[in-house]
């Protein structure tokens, strides 16, 4: 019976033990789950008494078995007790059963009913009693050892919240009385804590930060110091570009075109090209790929329209200006809708009479189909008024996969998972959050190509010897730039294999 009495006790002393270390180290846990193990001790014992109140041991007291009835009505609050004890309702309020209600036990048994103070003392040896002190003191240094270190704070929290709630009651808290102690704090203790979080943070922010832009500088000078050629050589056609196109612009004006609607708007969409290139040259040296791919998909777009525009009349350039109308008047619509709960307020009624009267004007001259997005595109030109359509119109299509892959870093697809900045081998093995020193080949070769046609377009307007000869020059700096960035992509996947076979 001893060995079976103490491994039942092993048992529930390693279940508080579990519960304990899903909190942080709390003294007022450690006492309530200490006086609960002793508690259960005296409990069993008791419990243990009362189950072995059978005809045979009452008879062997002198006692009739009517007498059993009669203990068990004299002692149901003793039973009440016992039972709450070894059942473990936490959430109710438990009494203590220490050795002194053990004490008053055998004081109220031995009043009523003397001869079962033998029965006691015999159960009290075949459990040591004298053992038990020793285990006792055992599990005490345990349990003062259980509980966790860490700093996690929502355990810091519902430590506290579970603390109180013993120290208040004497109980654990049930889920009801958890979820309003939650709620409480949420009113109360997390603004508080959260200011103080927060300042704590500012205050390590300065540190925090220095080691982030060292981390960076010291990145982007490796990055650099592999990509320096295919990086110099877009840079250098990025202002190629803006100087010739530029130059090219003053003599176009000195001509006359100064109003000419082709050419203000291809002049106007090669400078938003030049914008987003260098956006892209940013992304690209900072190590972000798939932001810089992302980024050329919209000049990609400008390539696109550039091209259609200039093989085509002044009509449909005013068309592709114009447009500009439809597209405030639905974000106008839009903005109206939800700026009331966004905290802006609302365009003036007289603003959003002018503008769809602009719009109304502008889908009576050109067709209800203006409105639509790609409306500007006339349907006697291209059928299906959509940029695929209009990239395959105008022979571009063939970067449409590229296309595709930069749109899915745009939009919230599962497709955008993918980073252009991991090698295939490790796409379903690592998530990419930071910079990376590869994958930069594609959006580098794709930003120069696009960026050329949009610039082109500019250069093949009333083009002279010297734009002609720009327009050559740019071939030879795609080649190049295509030829470098491969070549560096590749450098970097042999070096990286060379690595992952000498792990091996």
């Amino acid at each position: 019976m001893t060995e079976k009495f103490y491994i039942e006790l092993d048992e529930l002393f390693s279940s508080f033990v579990l519960i304990l270390n899903e909190y942080q180290k709390s003294e007022i846990l450690q006492d309530y789950f200490f006086e609960l193990f002793k508690s259960s001790f005296y409990a069993k014992l008791i419990d243990k008494f009362f189950s072995n109140l059978t005809p045979k041991n009452l008879e062997e007291y002198e006692l009739s078995t009517a007498t059993r009835e009669k203990i068990e009505n004299s002692y149901k609050d003793v039973q009440k007790d016992v039972h709450l004890i070894i059942h473990m309702d936490f959430f109710q309020e438990m009494k203590k059963i220490d050795a002194e209600y053990y004490d008053n036990f055998k004081v109220r048994l031995e009043s009523d009913f003397p001869k079962l103070l033998n029965l006691i003392t015999q159960l009290e040896k075949e459990i040591d009693m004298n053992r038990y002190e020793t285990y006792l003191r055992d599990k005490k240094v345990k349990i003062n050892e259980s509980g966790r270190n860490d700093t996690d704070l929502n355990s810091k929290i519902m430590t506290t919240v579970i603390a109180a709630n013993i120290k208040k009651k004497n109980r654990f808290p049930s889920g009801k009385d958890m979820d309003k102690l939650k709620n409480g704090l949420a009113n109360k203790l997390i603004p508080d804590i959260a200011q103080v979080w927060f300042e704590s943070l500012k205050s390590l922010g300065k540190e925090m930060l220095t080691e982030q832009k060292e981390y960076r500088e010291e990145f982007e000078l490796i990055l650099y110091d592999d990509w320096k050629e295919p990086l110099d050589l877009l840079e250098c056609l990025i202002r190629v570009s803006l100087d010739t196109v530029d130059k090219h612009r003053k003599k176009i004006v000195q001509q006359g075109f100064r109003e000419d609607i082709k050419f203000n708007a291809l002049i106007g969409i090669h400078a938003r090209a030049l914008r987003i290139a260098n956006e892209v040259l940013s992304l690209l040296k900072a190590g972000f790929p798939d932001g810089a791919n992302a980024r050329w998909r919209s000049i990609h777009e400008l390539a696109v329209i550039s091209i259609f525009l200039y093989n085509n009349d002044n009509v449909i350039s005013q068309r592709y200006l114009e447009h500009e109308t439809i597209m405030r008047y639905k974000e106008a619509l839009i903005y109206q809708e939800h700026c009331e709960e966004l905290g802006y307020p609302p365009h003036e009624v007289e603003f959003l009479d002018k503008l769809e009267e602009r719009k109304d004007n502008l889908c009576n001259e050109y067709g209800k189909n203006y409105f639509r997005d790609w409306g500007w595109i006339p349907k006697d030109k291209v059928k299906k008024q959509s940029f695929t359509e209009l990239e395959k119109h105008i022979g571009l299509d063939r970067f449409h996969p590229f296309f595709k892959l930069s749109s899915a870093h745009v939009h919230g697809s599962s497709r955008g998972l993918y980073s252009l900045g991991l090698r295939n081998d490790f796409q379903n093995k690592i998530l990419s959050v930071g910079a990376s020193n590869y994958g930069l080949a594609d959006p580098i070769q794709n930003v120069a190509i696009s960026l050329m046609h949009v610039t082109n377009c500019i250069l093949n307007f009333k083009p002279d010897f010297e734009s002609l000869t720009i327009i050559k020059i740019n071939l030879y700096f795609i080649k190049e730039i295509g030829m470098k960035a491969v070549e560096v992509q590749k450098g970097i996947e042999k070096r990286s294999e060379e690595l992952d076979n000498i792990k091996k």
